[in-house]
């Protein structure tokens, strides 16, 4: 009776590895068993957890969290869903995972495992990724509505945005002030960052591709524009500017 599903899941990674298939995405749908109590006779509480596990060249925080996304939005919870960082889970590793939330409910947790329980497998060097959501709050968020809809009738506008925050600055507080003051978004994608040249000391880079779209007509390149310049200056109002 399994209290958690990553050390099954480090089994495979660490058989892979160790026979040099030095890439691999896993996941598994499995039961996890919570003692309530120190009663041995009291049944334990019973969760349906997914797992999902990447390593390798090429894998990283944001491709975890691509996963984590694909499976919210595929459930249609998408734009409820936020990650905010994560320090305290002994299992990651600090400042490289972040918390998954709909609303008040904490869906899970997605990022890079900390590298002392790799190295209790034996496989220290190899970064390992995961996502880990509860199917009991993730179904539990699901409003039940349609998970269809119309195919979109007028063309998007995309737009690309490279701004400087502070170190301290989390994406998900970006998202928040891109998503209030963008009329007619339809999505907005963080798909970069970057720290280093030409960016000064305590700040990064963090790039977003934002998707406009009207329901009732195509928009001009006016009207994306503006759109665009209240965005800059809600984000400017935070001390959050363009890179140039």
């Amino acid at each position: 009776m399994r209290t958690s599903l990553i050390p099954s899941m480090m089994d495979i990674v660490a058989l892979n590895v160790n026979n040099r298939n030095m890439s691999g995405r896993f996941f598994e749908i499995g039961r996890e068993y919570h003692p309530l109590s120190d009663d041995v006779n009291q049944l334990p509480a019973e969760k349906d957890v997914l797992i999902c596990t990447l390593y390798g060249e090429g894998e990283d925080f944001f491709t975890a969290k691509g996963v984590a996304e694909e499976i919210i939005d595929k459930c249609g919870i998408g734009d409820k869903t936020k990650f905010t960082a994560l320090t305290d889970n002994g299992s990651f590793h600090s400042g490289r995972c972040a918390r998954l939330t709909a609303d008040s409910t904490v869906l899970g947790v997605c990022g890079e495992l900390h590298p002392q329980v790799a190295e209790n497998y034996g496989i220290g060097k190899t970064r390992v990724y995961m996502v880990i959501i509860s199917l009991e709050q993730l179904l539990g968020s699901m409003t039940g509505e349609a998970r269809y809809k119309a195919l979109p009738k007028f063309p998007a506008s995309v737009r690309d945005l490279s701004l400087v925050c502070g170190e301290d600055v989390a994406s998900g507080e970006i998202i928040d002030i891109i998503t209030g003051a963008a009329k007619h978004l339809e999505s907005v994608q963080l798909f970069d960052m970057y720290k280093g040249e030409q960016i000064p000391e305590g700040k990064k880079s963090l790039s977003y591709k934002l998707t406009l779209r009207k329901a009732d007509g195509t928009l001009t390149d006016e009207e994306s524009d503006r759109i665009i310049g209240k965005v800059i200056n809600a984000l400017a109002a935070k001390d959050i500017t363009l890179r140039v």
